[in-house]
Order: structure tokens, then sequence, then C-alpha cells
């Protein structure tokens, strides 16, 4: 767990938040991760009644970052693997983690996206 958070409490939340029904978002923010078939994809949480005329929903506007993947140091997309909490998001490949906001490189893990 995070350094002086560790809650019995959060630990029993563990993976309750799937990413696929119930995005990932920092208290605070307007951020929402969302893990669609083997990618990760943001969404703004904000309705945006200025830009589209009307109230709409999150759910039907497209990510704003779509097609998040984990990559090897050729390109090639990476499986992963989540774990969830309340408080963060884990994520673990063949080559490296991402843990408490970090990316824990290992044999050349990068990040790729399209917009």
């Amino acid at each position: 767990m995070i350094a002086g958070i560790d809650s019995p409490f959060l630990r029993l939340l563990r993976n309750r938040i799937n990413l696929r029904q119930i995005p990932f978002s920092e208290r605070g923010s307007r951020l929402m991760v969302f893990r669609i078939d083997h990618h990760l994809a943001v969404r703004l949480a904000e309705r945006w009644f200025k830009r589209e005329g009307q109230l709409s929903g999150y759910r039907t506007r497209p990510p704003i970052l779509d097609e998040w993947h984990f990559t090897d140091g050729d390109g090639r997309p990476l499986d992963f693997a989540l774990i969830t909490y309340p408080q963060r998001v884990d994520c673990h490949t063949p080559l490296g983690n991402g843990e408490n906001g970090d990316v824990l490189l290992d044999s050349g893990v990068k990040f790729s996206y399209s917009c």
C-alpha cells in the first residue's frame, strides 16, 4: 500500500473498481480511466454544455485519450493486468509494473496512445 495508507478497509476494496463498468478517478479530478479491451482510455467526467449545446454524459462522448497501450521496446503491445484500489491502480506487464502513479521500467516498457 501507499506509505502512510495501510487501511484494512482499503484492502477490502481491492479490485472492486474494474475499469470496465466503474472507472478510476483521483478525488477532485475530472479525468476518468477506463479499460476497453486490451487498452486504456481517458474521458472527462464533466458535462460539456457549450460544446454540444445540450447536457450530455461522459459515456456517450468519445475518449480524449484512446488506445493507450503498454508496449515493449519494439512497439509491440503488451498484455497487462490491473489491480485496483480506491486510491490507486497498479499495472502489471511481463516487462515491468506501474504502482502508486509511477511506472517502474524493466527492459524498455513504454506507453503508446492515439488521440
